[in-house]
């Protein structure tokens, strides 16, 4: 049964209890922990599923429990009737009667009551994503996402400093090296080939519409092997253009290898822009306008993916340190959770709602990875970072992959001892502002960029 006061998992005999206090490493030092299966190792999140089966009230359960960290976050429960829990045993009426024998459990053990002050107690259908293919119950200890997100003071937004605020990474942040080094490697793709197409495509096009016709001899062919299994064909072609004779290799299909015939005259054009020179063979049923349209189409999609990565992977991190930085802290509320997409790319989506001091009430919602989200309990107190010239841009701080560095002795007394120091504002009226940073510094243990900033609002 779940006992209702705390949520723990407790025989029917209460000879045997998994309660939220319990940490990762009394759960590995435990007797009946021993022949735990692990189902997932991703630091900072584990699971493992418990050896034989949890009965209770005449009903056999498998049973997985979920850490973050040290804490115990999660626990999974799932009627196994005998069956195995997987889609290759699943059916909608199999599916329908779990949840049924689920909802009857819960309603036993804890009422009609599913929201609690340790948390909440969920029963899921199949189709959800936390089931792996078959109804479950899931039971959520606590909401705060990471120990290391918690504020001071307890969650009120008290408990951060003004701005400008000294920031970090957060070790669970989604900006992981490995990720960055994709995301920089798409880009460096999508750079490379917007570069190629500004080139290439352009130049064809003006070849074709103001290059000169030249006769095109073919003088060669040969293919090669390929990684795949098939072979790469090319052909030689010399060109006689203003009075000189260059010879030039193109890749060619299967079909134009085959029809190639030496001393073979082919129609091109060519363009000579200096001392460079470039030609093009002619393909009678090419449109030039047909072949202009297609050069913008991929052009824009080449730019367009460009301009998509980088305000995906530089605008949006700017942007959330900036407001973690800079921006203006209230509390607010966690409204609700979200899933979108489908198997195995699910994206994860927390909601907030708060009200600036003026009085205008906002909503916001982040991304955020599974072990957050599955942690994340509605009606939790948060505090948001928002721009007061455009509150629509805002963000959740426990969610957010930025924290803010503890302040110490020297710079809590920035506020204070700074602001009134005189000779601090007498160097910098003076023109003296190097002076007037060095001594800014040597009292506060400021960095180089506070620094000049305070510096610069005096002047």
């Amino acid at each position: 049964m779940i006992d209702p006061r705390d949520g723990a998992l407790v025989s029917d005999d209460e000879s045997f209890r998994i309660g939220p206090d319990l940490t990762l490493s009394e759960f590995r030092a435990a007797e009946w922990a021993q022949g735990a299966t692990p189902v997932v190792l991703n630091h900072p999140w584990s699971s493992f599923k418990l050896d034989g089966r949890f009965l209770s009230k005449s009903l056999s359960f498998i049973v997985i429990l979920y850490f973050e960290g040290e804490r115990f976050a999660k626990l999974e429960l799932c009627h196994s009737d005998g069956q195995s829990k997987s889609w290759a045993d699943y059916s909608e009426a199999k599916e329908i009667q779990r949840k049924a024998s689920h909802d009857a459990w819960l309603t036993d053990c804890l009422g009609a009551q599913r929201s609690f002050a340790w948390g909440t107690a969920v029963s899921n259908d199949g189709d959800d994503p936390h089931g792996g293919g078959s109804a479950t119950i899931i039971i959520t200890y606590g909401a705060s996402p990471s120990a290391s997100t918690r504020l001071p003071s307890g969650g009120s937004s008290a408990g951060l400093p003004p701005p400008p605020r000294q920031i970090r990474r957060r070790a669970w942040g989604i900006g992981k090296w490995y990720v960055s080094l994709i995301v920089s490697a798409f880009i460096a793709v999508c750079i490379l080939a917007g570069i190629a197409a500004t080139i290439w495509i352009p130049m064809r096009v003006a070849v074709n519409a103001f290059g000169k016709p030249v006769d095109a001899v073919q003088y060669w062919a040969g293919a090669n092997s390929n990684l795949k299994g098939g072979s790469n064909y090319s052909i030689g072609y010399r060109v006689t253009f203003d009075g000189a004779t260059e010879d030039q290799v193109l890749p060619a299909s299967e079909e134009e290898f085959s029809r190639f015939q030496e001393g073979q005259r082919v129609p091109a054009r060519a363009l000579r822009i200096w001392n460079w020179s470039t030609f093009v063979l002619l393909d009678p049923e090419v449109n030039l306008l047909q072949l202009t349209f297609l050069a913008v189409c991929l052009l824009l999609v080449a730019y367009g993916l460009i301009a998509l990565a980088l305000w995906a992977t530089l605008f949006s991190r700017l942007q959330r340190r900036r407001l973690v930085r800079r921006g203006t802290a209230c509390t607010g509320t966690l409204t609700g959770t979200r899933i979108g997409g489908a198997g195995r790319g699910n994206l994860y989506y927390l909601s907030f709602q708060f009200k600036t001091p003026e009085g205008v009430e906002m909503t916001s919602e982040s991304d955020v990875a599974f072990g957050v989200y599955s942690a994340a309990r509605v009606g939790t107190s948060v505090t948001m970072l928002y721009d007061p010239a455009r509150p629509k841009r805002s963000i959740a701080y426990e969610y957010c992959d930025y924290e803010v560095v503890p302040s110490t002795g020297s710079q809590r007394r920035i506020a204070s001892d700074v602001a009134v120091d005189p000779e601090v504002k007498s160097l910098a009226m003076a023109g003296r502002e190097i002076d007037a940073i060095r001594r800014y510094r040597s009292i506060t243990g400021a960095g180089l960029k506070d620094a000049k900033e305070f510096v610069d609002r005096l002047l």
